[in-house]
């Protein structure tokens, strides 16, 4: 036995630093007949197939391996603390629409195995804890993803010939997802005599952006496409008439200002055009 004494490692009270423990909060099971409510959740995920299968050739994803849709939760839950039930089935939040309902995406196997998990649910009651926290699933097309002031122009009297719009593709989805999508928007729109209003632009979260004009009588078409997540009336300034003044095309620049000491005007309305002599500013 070794003689050696060693020295022991001693910490000062006064740098220990106490945290308080919190206990956290685990999830219970709610009140609900497991078994009714199983019927509710398959019913739900039935109709969501039905309704991809009937709108299939307006679905610009429909070559790809997703399913895009909506699950609700129950009056009082947010999405924001349910993550891990999204990430148990398998579901990918792509977009929080409020403070109960998600927009998903889940690959064609995955969908499967959560029908799966779902009859298990209503058979027996597994996952109590995960489908009991699950109000409903449901499709996502229809006229939900259209903004307020387009609908004021739908259910308007006098419905105008053409619309102009901004279709917004469902955030967060892969490039190559985004091509395919684009490409069959762009299809969609030769085969309805619509038209790609401006070239196509993105928002800094890479969410694509699809300007275009379409007949008022195919927005459905539109609606009914899971890779759209909305659909916004284009926005436009107008001005009265008589407060207008059109610039003077005898303007000229003073050739001895140094454009260099001027101000710096920024114009951020791409419908404002210089005459030709002010083009250098």
């Amino acid at each position: 036995m070794s003689t050696y004494k060693k020295e022991h490692f001693w910490i000062p009270d006064e740098e220990i630093k106490r945290v308080n423990k919190t206990p956290t909060a685990r999830t219970k099971p709610r009140k609900r007949d497991f078994s009714e409510h199983g019927k509710k959740l398959r019913t739900s995920l039935q109709n969501i197939k039905k309704t991809v299968e009937e709108s299939n050739s307006d679905n610009s994803l429909r070559n790809v391996d997703v399913l895009i849709f909506q699950v609700e939760l129950p009056e009082k839950e947010k999405v924001q603390y349910k993550t891990e039930l999204f990430d148990d089935n398998g579901l990918s939040i792509k977009a929080v629409k409020n403070e109960r309902n998600a927009i998903v995406a889940t690959t064609k196997g995955q969908f499967r195995a959560l029908e799966q998990r779902v009859d298990t649910y209503m058979t027996d009651g597994t996952n109590k804890t995960s489908f009991d926290y699950v109000e409903c699933f449901k499709p996502y097309i229809g006229s939900d993803k259209d903004s307020s002031d387009l609908r004021k122009t739908i259910d308007s009297d006098k419905i105008p010939v053409e619309l102009d719009v901004q279709l917004m593709l469902v955030p967060n989805l892969d490039s190559d997802m985004y091509t395919e999508a684009i490409s069959k928007i762009l299809q969609k729109l030769e085969q309805t005599n619509g038209k790609l209003n401006q070239k196509v632009y993105y928002l800094t979260d890479k969410t694509p952006i699809i300007p275009v004009v379409i007949p008022s009588n195919t927005l459905m078409r539109y609606e009914n496409d899971p890779a759209i997540y909305r659909i916004e009336k284009t926005a436009f300034f107008s001005a009265d008439v008589s407060s207008k003044s059109a610039l003077s095309s005898d303007l000229k620049l003073d050739e001895k200002t140094n454009l260099e000491n001027l101000p710096i005007v920024a114009v951020l309305d791409s419908g404002v055009r210089f005459t030709d002599n002010l083009n250098p500013l």
